[in-house]
């Protein structure tokens, strides 16, 4: 019997809910803040826009955007039996530092400690998303074995 498939809008809400902890905690140290919240180091326009909506506004949103790609990535996984929760940090964390390496470069004038900090801070993110959204997915079902001395029928 086929595993039902995993409900991407449930593994969404809880990818956005962590996202948003892990922003709200992070704001308690500049070097851990997420590279969207860095307001001092955004050029005028940009603070003043998001100023205007307040960080923890843009927190939420920029979180609800995470958490759906976080489970599209986890719903991704889903047939992966092999080292899933593995797989499913390195994706995310790669996409944390890619995303996050393109924030500081193109509207950010932080310090290059503090970014390669805050992108650091993707870590444990990473490890928490990957660990909750694999325990939320099915496993899937082992293969059948194949019958002793049958032999493998793979295309070439």
């Amino acid at each position: 019997m086929a595993q039902p498939s995993p409900s991407v809008a449930r593994l969404a809400t809880v990818a956005g809910l962590i996202h948003f902890a892990f922003d709200q905690a992070g704001r308690a140290f500049e070097a851990t803040t997420a590279p969207y919240l860095l307001l001092p180091y955004m050029s005028e326009v940009f603070r003043e826009m998001l100023g205007m909506l307040g960080v923890t506004p843009v927190s939420a949103v920029t979180s609800a955007v995470n958490g759906f790609v976080s489970a599209i990535f986890a719903v991704a996984f889903a047939e992966t039996a092999a080292r899933r929760p593995q797989k499913l940090f390195a994706a995310l964390f790669v996409i944390w530092v890619v995303t996050g390496g393109l924030t500081f470069a193109l509207y950010l004038s932080a310090p290059a400690w503090i970014a390669a900090a805050s992108l650091a801070a993707g870590l444990p993110r990473a490890a928490v998303l990957a660990f909750v959204l694999d325990r939320l997915t099915p496993r899937p079902e082992p293969e059948p074995a194949a019958a002793p001395g049958a032999a493998s029928q793979q295309p070439r």
